[in-house]
């Protein structure tokens, strides 16, 4: 398993655990290099799933979405965004 020097505003997928497959953005990495994510449905900028970057795979970077978790934005638009990304990738 490779694994990538994640960074705010990656795109991940988990690898492991419950939520196997879903989609997440890097919003913050702790000292202990956890990773704190949402995806504006289930995990909100109010309640960011904590996980392991070992359990999660690198999916890409998106540079509108890093421009736009500089400034507020809404759980919503943080789906939509990932969304655009999701049907680019296609």
């Amino acid at each position: 398993m490779e694994i990538f020097k994640l960074q705010i505003g990656d795109i991940v997928e988990s690898t492991q655990g419950r939520d196997l497959g879903c989609r997440y953005v890097v919003i913050d990495i702790n000292k202990k290099g956890y990773c704190s994510l949402i995806n504006g449905k289930l995990r909100t900028m109010d309640k960011p799933k904590i996980k392991n970057p070992i359990h999660l795979s690198y999916v890409g970077s998106y540079p509108e979405l890093i421009v736009r978790l500089k400034s507020p934005i809404t759980n919503h638009e943080l789906n939509k965004l990932i969304e655009k990304f999701n049907a680019m990738e296609e």
